[in-house]
């Protein structure tokens, strides 16, 4: 039997019973495979013009200026185009040039060669690879999770940052998502604290709203406006999600034999345990030991979107569902990721200028809650503005910041400890490389400018099986975990391996039996 159409009967996503195992040994149902899609040709065009640029890169020059006059300061005055060109490239492509790259530039009399620098490099292999490594370490991004390999959510993350989807669009995928790993790869953002939803959300909060929360899991913050009666409000939004953590492990042990290993059953039923999917009803409730008189400990929890000040809630974006249950979760990523949340574009627009800077106009990038904390509010303010306006593209973002007079200026000192807060930008900070920086920076030594033609990324190389285990009998999944090891879709399979083009033109279908 060939692969089947990609479909079947899946189950019901909003039954609140865990479904039972079949075990008769019925005929093998059909083996949907999703193939994997080659890897995202890049988005090489930008939205914006250089005249919107400019004058963007404009008003944070003013705003920063204004910040310096208020304080006595003047801004650090031009760097040199040595300086320059070893500044972009480290933090557009993660790399110092090569000397050729440097020649070039440095002999070139263009008076528009930093612009044009900055857009090459922006729409280089080198920035894409470059910025998965920061936004893996936003996300906390780990490549297996209980034996299950994430190489389709880390694939997921990397074609976004090709077709430089909008940030936006981005967390609310990952907060909506539903499915398993092989089926949806923005569920490994949810699955990566699978078990925790507490966590997860404290998490969450602190990523994409720079708000520091973690004490009110236990007890009213001591230290911010955060109530625990608020925190959990906010995490029901999640308390119709269930997010699986089953162990593969387990069915490795049951399902082993003679011809298949506990890792050969792992590798093809794992994407498959791995999943999110949505209740029927909101089930969390307080602590028993909730220890305030506003609410009785462990009843059940209404969802209610945190409110930092009054007349929020008049706003578009609290104008969302809080009763059905099957929504809660994409009402809670509307409000989160909407425009007018102001937190959520001063958050990341604080986290790139902390990349392109060194500091944060408001430190630590943990700590948001209040928004006037920043030696410069205004420019925070702005900040947010702009990323709005491009729309919550990240590289235009970036682009900006990078033809600004201010980042274009001398570094200054890392301030003093207990200092950076009050930092006002005369010019970027000095900065050690990173780890990532450092060892591209020797292969573009070794190799050159193609360094990026000799990186390995195996995270779209593992063909995807929606799997639907749980309405399969143990016979079934043996025989089609068999199937796949003996056509060579498991790593340690008997067959020939397939090569790349095979998996993602899928021109070795799997045959069953």
């Amino acid at each position: 039997m060939g692969i089947g159409p990609l479909s079947f009967s899946a189950v019901a996503a909003d039954s609140n019973k865990k479904p039972k195992r079949k075990t008769a040994q019925n005929s093998v149902t059909p083996l949907p495979q999703i193939r994997n899609s080659p890897q995202s040709q890049p988005q090489i065009k930008f939205r914006m013009s250089e005249e919107q640029i400019s004058s963007a890169a404009l008003w944070i020059d003013r705003f920063v200026g204004e910040g310096l006059k208020k304080a006595g300061l003047q801004p650090n005055p031009p760097a040199d185009d040595f300086v320059f060109l070893r500044r972009i490239y480290l933090d557009a492509a993660g790399r110092i040039p090569t000397d050729d790259e440097s020649a070039d530039f440095l002999s070139d009399k263009d008076p528009e060669k930093r612009r044009k620098l900055i857009d090459r490099l922006l729409l280089s292999d080198g920035y894409r690879s470059h910025f998965f490594n920061w936004l893996a370490d936003l996300l906390r991004h780990k490549q297996n999770v209980r034996r299950t390999s994430y190489n389709h959510y880390e694939r997921w993350l990397k074609d976004q940052i090709a077709l430089n989807r909008p940030w936006d669009e981005m967390v609310f995928d990952m907060l909506s998502a539903e499915g398993s790993v092989a089926q949806s790869g923005p569920a490994g953002y949810l699955l990566r604290d699978a078990g925790m939803p507490l966590d997860n959300l404290s998490n969450t909060l602190t990523i994409f709203l720079g708000a520091n929360v973690a004490c009110a899991q236990c007890h009213d913050h001591p230290l911010a406006d955060w109530t625990q009666r608020e925190y959990f409000e906010l995490a029901a939004f999640f308390g119709a999600t269930d997010v699986s953590d089953r162990d593969p492990r387990k069915v490795g042990n049951k399902l082993r034999n003679g011809q298949l290993s506990k890792q050969d059953v792992i590798q093809a039923v794992a994407p498959n345990l791995a999943r999110v999917r949505t209740k029927s009803h909101q089930t969390l409730r307080f602590p028993d030991d909730y220890a305030y008189d506003d609410v009785k400990p462990g009843s059940r929890v209404e969802p209610l979107l945190f409110i930092w000040e009054s007349g929020d809630e008049k706003g578009p974006a609290y104008a969302v569902d809080h009763q059905n249950p099957k929504n809660l979760r994409a009402s809670f990523a509307q409000w989160l990721t909407h425009e007018k949340n102001p937190r959520f574009a001063a958050t990341i627009a604080n986290r790139l200028w902390q990349r392109s800077f060194g500091l944060g106009v408001q430190e630590p990038l943990e700590d948001l809650d209040d928004l006037s904390k920043s030696a410069n509010p205004a420019l925070l303010q702005l900040l947010g503005q702009v990323m709005v306006k491009a729309g919550f593209d990240l590289r235009e973002f970036q682009r900006v910041l990078f033809n600004s007079r201010i980042y274009q200026a001398k570094s200054s000192v890392t301030p003093e400890i207990g200092q950076s807060d009050q930092y006002l930008f005369p010019g970027p900070i000095l900065r050690r490389m990173t780890a990532e920086q450092t060892w591209d920076s020797i292969l573009a030594l070794v190799i050159g400018e193609k360094l990026d033609d000799y990186k390995i990324d195996r995270s779209h190389r593992v063909t995807r099986y929606q799997f639907p285990f749980d309405q399969m009998s143990d016979s079934e999944v043996t025989k089609i975990v068999l199937s796949m090891k003996k056509s060579g879709h498991l790593t340690k399979g008997n067959g020939s391996r397939l090569n790349e083009l095979d998996y993602v033109n899928g021109k070795r279908p799997l045959k069953i039996g």
